[in-house]
């Protein structure tokens, strides 16, 4: 234990002598830090937090893949449901209690000095009661505003 200090004292004067390599050294490792805890932040958000679903466990997701001339499946090539097939399922499904859609995009929000690129979803008036979601202010859309002319 004596030898302790006297390398803790011997490791100060050669930080203290390279000064240079001292603020590489703490640099990285404030970088090491500073990425590590921006990914548990993401990790801990994400993954070890459930989603705000009612019944989450419940929820699934529903994606078409593609087949050649064959029916051979290409693997893990997911493409979105057309809108189509989404009609065709809803009124098949025998299994599920309801079934919803969403088409993800983006727009153009005008009206401010200047135009901004918006994400924005498309959904029927029956989402946020299949994901069971509920608003804080106001209400959810109505049945009839699905209706094409009804904004």
């Amino acid at each position: 234990m004596g030898t302790i200090g006297q390398d803790i004292r011997f490791g100060v004067r050669m930080l203290v002598k390279h000064r240079l390599t001292t603020l590489v050294c703490i640099a990285a490792l404030a970088l090491g830090i500073g990425a590590n805890t921006a990914m548990f932040s993401l990790a801990e958000a994400f993954l070890l937090h459930p989603v705000p679903f009612e019944n989450a466990n419940r929820l699934v997701a529903l994606v078409d893949s593609r087949t050649d001339a064959n029916g051979i499946s290409f693997g893990q090539d997911q493409t979105p449901v057309a809108p189509a097939t989404y009609f065709e399922w809803k009124k098949e499904a025998r299994s599920f209690d309801e079934m919803t859609a969403y088409a993800w995009g983006e727009l153009n929000l005008t009206g401010n000095p200047s135009p901004q690129k918006v994400q924005s979803f498309q959904v029927p008036a029956n989402f946020f009661q299949t994901v069971g979601v509920h608003p804080q202010l106001g209400r959810t859309f109505l049945p009839e505003e699905e209706e094409p002319g009804k904004d």
